[in-house]
């Protein structure tokens, strides 16, 4: 059986440089499968939280 990735290798590497990779990684649990705007928008927003915090 082969494992689907949840979004396409550059998009993700798009996004870990804008977002950091923890960041990437916490919104692709947490988003549907495939759903690049969900974990785009995720990423976003636990990157401003990170950020904000310190």
């Amino acid at each position: 059986m082969a494992v689907s990735k949840p979004i396409p290798y550059d998009k993700r590497i798009e996004l870990e440089k804008k977002y950091g990779h923890w960041a990437v990684e916490t919104a692709i649990g947490v988003c549907p499968r495939n759903d690049i705007r969900c974990i785009e928008r995720e990423a976003k927003r636990l990157h401003e939280s990170r950020v904000k915090r310190r």
